[in-house]
């Protein structure tokens, strides 16, 4: 099975070469468009990670203060 797999990705090298925008002029409108979409793209992804981020701060933040307020009322006697 190994030598099967072998010898297809040897002889079929020519399907697993990039698509001809990646190999055409780099100051053409094509390559231009395909650099904008990759940086938006990345630009989506390091945002919704910042908000994840954010957002388990931000219930770090609610746990000490819930905490705090919880504490406080032990000690001044009120349940």
């Amino acid at each position: 099975m190994r030598t099967v797999v072998i010898l297809c990705l040897i002889l079929c090298t020519r399907t697993a070469m990039a698509c001809s925008t990646c190999y055409t002029n780099p100051d053409a409108p094509q390559t231009h468009a395909m650099n904008m979409a990759i940086m938006f793209m990345l630009g989506v992804v390091t945002m919704l990670l910042g908000l994840f981020a954010a957002f388990f701060l931000h219930l770090r933040i609610r746990a000490k203060q819930v905490t705090a307020v919880s504490l406080g009322s032990q000690i001044s006697g009120h349940s």
